[in-house]
């Protein structure tokens, strides 16, 4: 599985550089990088491009740390339950 951060960092790009390569926000990449959200249809294409990675691993990158979220929220909170 393919972790986007990961990627990042061993093509030595910023966040900063991608935003200004595609021209958008930089909370709106970190979002992409963290797999919170995916780039608009426009941005795709050059993201992944720019990432070296193609559209079947960015989507799958995006479904494993949603995935993995929702996981930790569900042992989150039912450790909370446990302890009220």
């Amino acid at each position: 599985m393919i972790n986007l951060r990961h990627k990042l960092n061993e093509l030595e790009l910023t966040v900063e550089e991608i935003a200004k390569e595609l021209n958008a926000e930089h909370y709106m990449v970190e979002d992409w990088i963290n797999s919170k959200t995916v780039p608009p249809p426009q941005c795709i294409a050059n993201f992944c491009e720019l990432l070296d990675i193609g559209l079947t691993e960015l989507f799958k990158a995006v479904e494993y740390q949603r995935r993995s979220e929702a996981s930790r929220n569900a042992v989150r909170d039912k450790c909370k339950r446990n302890n009220d």
